[in-house]
């Protein structure tokens, strides 16, 4: 009634106030109803963030499992690829803890540590003595429950021999479903952040002149930016011939289009074995 902004919409002031969007949206225990799992990802979309939704605790395996289907009783039940899904609980210093509120600060870890082009799975959780619910986990296992909860677009817990406890998932909630490059979530926020950059960085072109002098301006700043990213493999950028351009600058329109790869987390290694004969050989030539 009074036009203020209450609850999760207080975060759409972050840019006007300071200068930044929230670009990891965490709530932990209150995320355990779809409602507010729902309210996290329609916020994350308008900021262009991940939010990280964790399983409600007590949670089973089979629970989690299941409630990434259309007869799941937990608040899994989605495909944003605005959305990073957790479990189990962890053991922490204040009890159990939401495993969502350690990704976020692992995610912060790593942005500032290593980029944030790098994965936070299979990275040590600090803090993290125990698991709720104590879970198989190999690596070259795909039947361990660590590997089937990824397999369904949830990322969990690995604790096997001698590792500790680990980070463990790369996907969004859009995965399986969806098997584009984006349902890896740093790919997601790379582009995120590529596209934010770009569209503040065009600002200083609004309203200018369409000319040739504009046009090779644009396109070289964009250029320049993306040739500097460590987070990508290779881009182009131009004008955009989809449209009819003399249309488009008739109408004030300047439109370029730009492409690029962003660096991929290492998800699986593959190994092919080979016993074979040939190298008895060696014994012979080396007499």
């Amino acid at each position: 009634a009074t036009g203020k902004r209450t609850g999760l919409e207080l975060l759409t002031e972050g840019f006007t106030r300071r200068g930044a969007d929230a670009k990891i949206i965490v709530v932990p225990e209150y995320d355990k109803t779809a409602t507010v799992r729902g309210a996290m990802e329609v916020v994350a979309g308008k900021l262009k963030a991940i939010a990280y939704a964790a399983a409600p605790k007590g949670t089973t395996l089979s629970k989690a499992l299941e409630g990434r289907g259309p007869l799941g009783s937990i608040n899994f039940q989605t495909s944003s690829d605005r959305v990073q899904l957790f479990f189990p609980y962890v053991a922490g210093l204040l009890g159990l803890e939401s495993l969502a509120t350690h990704a976020a600060g692992l995610r912060m870890k790593t942005d500032v540590e290593q980029g944030y082009w790098f994965s936070i799975s299979n990275r040590p959780l600090l803090g993290v003595t125990g698991v709720e619910i104590g879970l198989t986990a190999r690596a070259d296992d795909p039947q361990s429950e660590t590997n089937r909860l990824n397999e369904k677009g949830i990322t969990t817990v690995f604790n096997s021999y001698g590792t500790g406890y680990r980070m463990w998932g790369n996907r969004l909630a859009c995965f399986p479903t969806t098997s584009h490059i984006k349902n890896f979530e740093v790919a997601q926020r790379t582009g995120d952040i590529i596209d934010e950059s770009i569209r503040r960085a065009e600002l200083q072109y609004v309203d200018r002149p369409i000319d040739d002098a504009l046009i090779d301006s644009l396109i070289e700043t964009v250029r320049t930016y993306l040739g500097t990213l460590p987070s990508i493999v290779g881009f182009s950028v131009g004008l955009d011939y989809d449209y009819d351009l003399p249309d488009a600058f008739s109408k004030g329109q300047v439109p370029i289009v730009y492409d690029y790869t962003p660096k991929l987390p290492a998800e699986r290694l593959t190994n092919t074995s080979v016993m074979t004969r040939k190298y008895l050989a060696n014994l012979v030539s080396a007499n």
